[in-house]
């Protein structure tokens, strides 16, 4: 899977600075709140006594001695361990670490610049992190083994080089020079199939995908591997390609020409079994605009659909397009991520005009509510075991990273 949605010293989307008035004991990073649940269907805002409401628990990362500090998440593995950076005492300004329960635990970047960053990029499911930070004026691509705290410089010589994603092999695709390469232990594979070629990221299957363009020609997807690349073609003027499963199934949008030039997600299926690769637009909920922006390996593809009333998070499964649902009726919602189970996690407007964290589970959409002081907040990732990793931004500017735990 693909990394994290922040980039490196911004937010996964728009900032809009409200103030909030609920109250909850933060001081122990450890908050307790009753969410409220909507059903998929974006007329039915109401929960019905069938359906109970969720206790959902939420924990800042900088708990208990970082609690006014900026700390940045980026991705949570299914051991609960979450990747960061922020600022947390050591000796960067912004400095990358792990988190597991509670323990903070510095990835140190012994070469860097003085008074420079260090950014972790992928987490694997062992514990590995792939990051950068700036060495000589240059970016250098740096790997910290699972269980350790010093790095290996995994640039080519001369640095200029960051990350882009790491997957459970410990294979880590890099941009070198502008051009991308594949470095699994020690050897690089640079990856080329177009005269300009961009990737994205990768799977399991060590899989590359990522877009490319010769000449004036519109961008085309691609799918690499090392028995070659599969050309999938452009999907419309446009192509934007955000998620590739294990199974090889590549997801984006594309400005499509027939619809007016208005924005579909797609999914593409590659040939197996005697059967035809299939590229599928996934189609709209008000004959507006799609985006698809991740898939898991059942094939579940979510993202978002323009409404009259705005953007809606929706997920879409064997040629069905469904509406999740929103927080508050005629507010829009947006999905990020999802997991293997089925849960989505992205964000919604509440009824105080204010982006919650939210996340859809069986059916309802569940507000995962503001900690005290905050005035938005967003999900971005969620493991296999439905723990949601997100952050917030506080009224005073800072932003905190949180894990979301939610009674199934």
């Amino acid at each position: 899977m693909v990394s994290s949605p922040i980039p490196a010293g911004g937010q996964a989307s728009p900032v809009r600075r409200d103030r909030h008035t609920r109250r909850a004991a933060l001081g122990t990073g450890l908050v307790t709140l009753v969410g409220g649940a909507v059903a998929s269907a974006p007329t039915a805002s109401a929960v019905t006594a069938a359906q109970p409401r969720p206790q959902v628990t939420v924990t800042d990362l900088g708990a208990p001695d970082l609690l006014q500090t900026s700390i940045i998440p980026r991705i949570v593995n299914n051991r609960g361990t979450v990747a960061a950076y922020g600022a947390i005492g050591g000796t960067q300004p912004l400095q990358a670490f792990t988190w597991t329960a509670g323990t903070i635990t510095r990835l140190e970047a012994p070469t860097a610049d003085p008074g420079v960053f260090s950014f972790p990029v992928g987490l694997n499911t062992a514990g590995a992190v792939a990051g950068y930070t700036t060495v000589g004026g240059t970016l250098h691509s740096l790997f910290w083994p699972a269980g350790s705290t010093t790095p290996t410089d995994i640039s080519a010589p001369g640095g200029n080089s960051h990350p882009l994603a790491l997957n459970d092999a410990g294979q880590v695709l890099l941009v070198e020079e502008g051009r991308p390469a594949l470095w699994d232990n020690g050897v690089r594979t640079v990856i080329a199939p177009f005269p300009e070629t961009t990737a994205v990221g990768l799977n399991a299957a060590g899989q590359v995908f990522g877009t490319g363009r010769q000449g004036d020609q519109p961008d085309r997807a691609f799918v690499w591997s090392p028995s070659g690349t599969v050309d999938v073609g452009p999907f419309g003027s446009t192509t934007t390609v955000t998620g590739l499963n294990d199974r090889g199934q590549l997801v984006g949008y594309g400005a499509v020409a027939s619809a007016g030039q208005r924005t579909h997600g797609f999914v593409w299926t590659p040939a197996a079994g005697g059967r035809p690769a299939k590229l599928t637009d996934i189609g709209t909920l008000a004959g507006l605009e799609t985006e698809a922006h991740a898939v898991n390996n059942a094939g579940v593809v979510v993202g978002r659909s323009a409404t009259p009333t705005g953007w809606h998070a929706v997920s879409w499964a064997n040629g069905r397009l469904t509406d999740l649902g929103v927080l508050v009726r005629g507010k829009p919602s947006q999905a990020l991520a999802l997991n293997e189970t089925g849960d989505v996690v992205g964000w919604g407007t509440a009824a105080d005009n204010r982006q919650h964290a939210a996340l859809w589970r069986g059916g309802r959409a569940i507000d995962l509510g503001l900690p005290a002081g905050f005035v938005l907040t967003y999900a971005i990732d969620v493991n296999d075991d439905g723990l949601v990793l997100g952050y917030g931004i506080h009224e005073n500017g800072s932003v905190h990273g949180f894990v979301w735990s939610v009674t199934r």
